[in-house]
């Protein structure tokens, strides 16, 4: 059946995306209506592609366009990421989709890298190598949230959460506008103490239009001193954005959080947590060790990336490196 393919079309009515998604088992927040209104909202460049078949939607996906807005870097470094897409109901639209969203990534990315969230059927990656969109080593760790959660940590987890409950750190959904706004404050500075690109605090604080985005902190004296934002969606739970204020590391605040976010989740009807990426085999990562304390499994869902501008690519990799040496 012949598709019409449609590039930020506001023709498609939300109801004809919406009876689509409820088809897709792997969609997610990512490939939602709020993702795009979301980073619209920050001012995000974003690209959105709609397949239409016989007046049925067949095809979804939702790419963020990032890049740095230092001078000539923001030329050297715009890259177009996918999570879990794009959705199709079938192989051949799923192809479809990605050669129209090569034809328009092309003009204005250098590169296209598909963030993987669940498997992927033999058919599609071998869809994804025939476009030249190669597969890529890239692990997560995912926790099953269960009662007794206590016994699947390691001892130094175990120890460092007991510590933090000594010394009187509580944990609190939050969802006052002012905590939210301070909670992204400590994720800005962190992410600027590891010299990496962050959203503006403005991102952060409209993510309490949001039902899907849950924020969690952790206070010691009713100072917040943690904070995890987290996306939920089903029965899962996916860790996103998180802080700390580095005074406070002694009393373990970044254990305690993912404890306490973990219990709750157990206790609001979540099955899952997926604690995101953690790295490939090839090098040491410390995030993955903190993330493997918490008793989750080291699982391979990959990703797929296609380099539309090899030389700036490598220019931009480069400027990157520089960026992170000296931004301050």
């Amino acid at each position: 059946m012949q598709v019409g393919w449609h590039i930020n079309s506001s023709e498609i009515s939300k109801s004809m995306v919406d009876e689509f998604l409820a088809t897709q088992r792997d969609q997610t927040f990512f490939q939602s209506h709020s993702f795009i209104e979301l980073y619209k909202k920050d001012k995000f460049q974003t690209l959105n592609l709609i397949g239409v078949s016989k007046n049925k939607v067949v095809a979804y996906c939702n790419v963020l366009i990032l890049k740095e807005s230092y001078g000539i870097l923001s030329s050297l470094t715009s890259r177009a990421i996918i999570w879990g897409g794009p959705l199709a109901l079938l192989d051949v639209y799923f192809e479809e989709a990605l050669i129209k969203l090569k034809a328009e990534l092309e003009k204005i990315a250098i590169y296209l890298q598909i963030r993987n969230i669940f498997p992927i059927s033999q058919v599609r990656k071998e869809i994804l190598s025939s476009q030249g969109i190669l597969y890529q080593e890239h692990f997560t760790v995912i926790n099953q949230v269960t009662q007794n959660l206590f016994a699947s940590y390691q001892s130094k987890a175990r120890n460092k959460i007991r510590k933090s409950i000594k010394n009187d750190l509580t944990f609190q959904l939050i969802t006052q506008h002012e905590q939210i706004e301070k909670a992204g404050i400590l994720i800005i500075q962190n992410y600027k103490e590891m010299k990496l690109p962050c959203p503006s605090i403005n991102f952060f604080k409209q993510t309490s239009s949001f039902d899907d985005i849950k924020v969690f902190g952790v206070f010691h004296n009713s100072v917040l001193i943690g904070v995890r934002f987290c996306i939920s969606w089903n029965d899962y739970l996916y860790d996103w954005y998180a802080g700390s204020n580095k005074k406070y590391n002694y009393l373990s605040p970044n254990d305690f959080v993912v404890h306490k976010i973990l219990e709750w989740g157990f206790e609001n009807g979540f099955n899952t947590f997926d604690f995101g990426g953690a790295g490939n085999s090839l090098s040491e990562y410390g995030v993955r060790d903190f993330k493997l304390k918490f008793g989750g499994q080291l699982t391979e869902f990959g990703r797929n990336e296609i380099v539309f501008q090899p030389f700036k690519f490598k220019l931009g990799k480069l400027g990157f490196q520089l960026l992170k040496k000296f931004r301050k």
